[in-house]
């Protein structure tokens, strides 16, 4: 597993709090990872093996290659096979809005597909 962060740009600073980058091989004997709440919001961009999120009570959902990470107030669970090849930005909590041109309509502890956004 190769994970590396990076501090932004002064300009980004009060709005970003790293970029990171994430290469991983999951096998079916560890295919899992654990997203901790952390009170960031994480833009996701994933050009390797996609993820699957294993929400309680919903069908599993395959992630687009781009998706975004909302506050959590408990963890979310990913599937992979494969190598997945990431990077992402963490922003504070606030921090997004003003890069975003994405409205909260309901609160929600699941990640939002960007696949508009960002066709394949």
């Amino acid at each position: 597993m190769k994970y590396q962060e990076y501090s932004p740009h002064a300009s980004l600073r009060d709005y970003v709090k790293c970029f990171w980058i994430l290469e991983r091989d999951y096998t079916p004997e560890d295919p899992n990872e654990e997203v901790i709440p952390d009170a960031c919001i994480e833009l996701i961009f994933n050009f390797g093996a996609p993820y699957v999120l294993q929400a309680e009570g919903l069908r599993e959902r395959e992630m687009s290659a781009a998706f975004l990470i909302g506050l959590q107030n408990k963890p979310l669970l990913f599937r992979s096979r494969g190598t997945v090849k990431i990077v992402a930005a963490r922003f504070y909590a606030s921090g997004a809005l003003p890069f975003l041109a994405l409205q909260a309509q309901t609160p929600s502890n699941l990640p939002l597909t960007l696949s508009r956004a960002c066709p394949p």
